[in-house]
């Protein structure tokens, strides 16, 4: 036996009662908000449709059911593990916590009232929903970061981190001073604990979702450089890509200083991007849709997550890989679907956008 017979088996029983096809498409034609949720409370997230409904209504009662039931089911993985296999599962969930900071950061930024940003939280990672709330809470930018440093958030290293950073970002009133800050000293950490690990699922998956962030940051860095006036400052790249993805820094500089579509893709034909990622190069060097693209990257990672399920391991960590990223696509599809209903946008139009699981 090994340490994820019991767990894994505990997963598939889960596995099974995720959303089907049948499902999906009843959803996307439910034609109001009301006969969504009617049709979602008949499925697993029953438990969080009811709780939801006893407050809220209409998007945002669906946001709240769906968050919480992603949340609920991501802190579930770890409790099926003890032992190193729980702590690499972990280290899976702990990109709940930057992805949680960083929606609580923009908020601030773009003075949104706590609730708007509370409903974008799926409290996944170390941080928990009160210390979350408390965050998004905060009456501006510099009380959320001051919170932040003095409960040591994520970390005490990342924390000491933002204490230094913050002089800049008073200086520049530059935000992504703050946010670059807390990406990196997550990277830095990512990458120093998978440099001593095994090379299984979880690592081959993070070090991907790095170079997704890297190389849309490439791209999005070349269309800045080119769109700017002559003369205008030089930005330094490196502060920008992050460690602990598998594309060498120096190709991305390259992708960077690019001049056309034709040659980011003739530099990233040799990279050791996935066959699916070169094929949203080339529709992306076709189109110069940018959107398009990271939209492209997202479902490719997750299609190929999906499929441990049956390439991977059954007895091994590739399981619980599969189920996270599976949960999550369902969250990301139900609150399109949502969306789409809401706005009478036609189901078919919403399909395309699904990520199949």
């Amino acid at each position: 036996m090994t340490g994820y017979d019991y767990g894994n088996a505990r997963i598939r029983a889960l596995r099974s009662r995720m959303l089907t096809v049948d499902e999906y498409s009843g959803l996307l034609s439910a034609g109001t908000i009301e006969r969504l949720l009617g049709s979602l409370a008949d499925t697993a997230y029953a438990p969080e449709v009811q709780a939801a409904m006893l407050r809220f209504s209409g998007l945002r009662c669906l946001d709240e059911a769906v968050r919480s039931h992603l949340a609920r089911h991501l802190r579930m993985l770890t409790t099926f593990f003890d032992g190193p296999e729980r702590s690499r599962l972990e280290m899976l969930l702990h990109r709940w916590d930057l992805r949680n900071l960083r929606t609580i950061l923009r908020g601030r930024v773009r003075l949104e009232g706590s609730e708007q940003i509370v409903r974008l939280l799926v409290s996944a990672g170390t941080i928990d929903e009160p210390a979350l709330i408390e965050l998004a809470s905060q009456p501006s930018l510099r009380a959320t970061v001051e919170l932040m440093m003095a409960w040591n958030l994520p970390s005490a290293g990342t924390a000491a981190r933002m204490l230094a950073a913050w002089p800049e970002y008073e200086a520049t009133n530059d935000p992504s001073v703050i946010e670059g800050t807390l990406n990196r000293a997550y990277a830095d950490h990512l990458h120093s604990s998978l440099s001593v690990g095994p090379n299984d699922e979880i690592a081959r998956i993070l070090r991907l979702e790095i170079d997704q962030i890297n190389l849309v940051s490439a791209l999005r860095l070349r269309s800045s450089r080119l769109e700017a006036e002559p003369g205008s400052d030089v930005v330094d790249p490196s502060a920008h890509f992050l460690a602990a993805g598998r594309i060498p820094i120096d190709l991305l500089e390259s992708v960077q200083l690019a001049e056309t579509p034709g040659d980011v893709a003739r530099l990233l034909q040799d990279g050791p991007l996935p066959l699916t990622w070169t094929t949203a190069v080339a529709e992306w060097s076709v189109d110069d849709d940018l959107l398009r693209f990271s939209a492209s990257l997202e479902a490719a990672m997750a299609q190929e997550a999906v499929g441990l399920f049956a390439k991977g391991d059954p007895l091994g960590i590739a399981i619980p890989v599969a189920f996270a990223w599976t949960k999550e696509s369902e969250a990301r599809n139900l609150r399109l679907i949502g969306r789409g209903v809401a706005h009478a946008i036609p189901p078919e139009v919403v399909e395309q956008e699904l990520i199949a699981s």
